[in-house]
């Protein structure tokens, strides 16, 4: 992805600085996904509806699967605050991570954003988010802070790091959003995290 800080002529005549560009991209994107469809949105659209060339999309995302996971970064960061006021008041790193997939799992299909990708191939969201960098940082950046002060107190089993931790509940959270028959209450799914995961990750069940 291109990241220099280059001003360019925009749709309007204006000329835009990166992060004006790339979030008039991602709106433009947006747009086009709620009318076509994430699977037949192409680069052509996304410029059009943004009213600029496709050499100037191509200035900030190499490809449609970087457009997307920036439209999807965009969701997750505002599910993300909404997600911690859930879990803020949890005492140990078993119960904030038991209430994060709970909860994490009850907002993604109420987002507009994370409805529409469900509504696609699986390939669409296998694709793009299990991998996404961006989402990686999100994730590290949720956990940072309660997964240290977990590793201070001798919570965590060892070898346990927090990339490694995160990349793995990226792929847990998609792969149960995704498989929407198997889907369970929140209270059996919270036994679920409890009886099978936490395990893997905390020395200790405190609750």
């Amino acid at each position: 992805m291109a990241t220099e800080a280059l001003a360019v002529r925009w749709g309007d005549g204006r000329r835009a600085d990166s992060d004006y560009a790339r979030e008039q991209i991602l709106d433009a994107a947006w747009t086009c996904y709620q009318q076509n469809g994430i699977f037949k949105t192409s680069m052509e659209h996304i410029a059009r509806e943004a009213k600029v060339s496709r050499t100037t999309i191509y200035r900030y995302f190499e490809n449609r699967d970087e457009v997307l996971t920036g439209v999807v970064v965009k969701a997750t960061d505002g599910l993300t605050q909404e997600l911690l006021e859930h879990v803020r008041t949890t005492n140990s790193f078993a119960e904030y991570l038991t209430e994060t997939l709970v909860t994490v799992t009850e907002l993604v299909p109420r987002s507009r954003v994370f409805q529409l990708m469900l509504a696609e191939p699986s390939a669409v969201l296998s694709r793009l988010c299990i991998g996404s960098a961006e989402l990686q940082v999100l994730a590290e950046n949720f956990f940072r802070d309660r997964f240290y002060q977990a590793e201070a107190r001798g919570e965590l089993c060892d070898g346990i790091n927090l990339p490694e931790l995160t990349g793995w509940l990226l792929h847990v959270i998609a792969s149960y959003v995704l498989a929407t028959p198997l889907r369970n209450t929140a209270p059996e799914w919270r036994q679920t995290v409890k009886k099978f995961l936490l395990p893997a990750i905390v020395r200790k069940l405190t609750n």
